[in-house]
């Protein structure tokens, strides 16, 4: 975007209104190369996610069945729960106090440690949790 802001003040297409200040004239005039490029970027086919054919009534997408989604969703809570068991105790239940609103300060209360040391132990336990669940 600073190349093509570049290249037109040099083709000299960049002709600012003298009764405007400077600074803001520019910052505008930026702004409405950034708003143009942005716009022409975000109606490309891949980023609307769309498969181009030639008759767009005609292709409708499948539905998923229910017994496929019944498995992906059975596999997926099946990694969290083999996952969640390698977790040592103290970590499943400083997340199972979190997973059910539990703050920071509510948990530290309840395993007995300051809240520093809550945040601190939270974070290694849903990085550990993390790890074990990209396996």
């Amino acid at each position: 975007m600073i190349l093509a802001a570049w290249m037109a003040v040099e083709e000299g297409r960049y002709c600012p209104d003298a009764s405007v200040d400077p600074r803001r004239a520019l910052l505008g005039w930026l702004y409405g190369i950034v708003w143009r490029k942005v716009g022409h970027h975000c109606k490309r086919a891949w980023v609307r996610r769309e498969i181009p054919v030639a008759d767009p009534w005609s292709v409708q997408p499948e539905p998923p069945r229910d017994d496929e989604l019944l498995v992906e969703v059975r596999e997926r809570l099946l990694a969290v729960r083999l996952a969640i068991s390698r977790l040592p105790q103290r970590d499943r239940e400083m997340l199972a106090l979190c997973a059910v609103g539990h703050g920071f300060r509510d948990v530290a209360r309840r395993l007995g440690m300051p809240s520093s040391t809550a945040v601190r132990q939270v974070g290694r336990a849903r990085r550990r949790l993390r790890g074990l669940l990209a396996r």
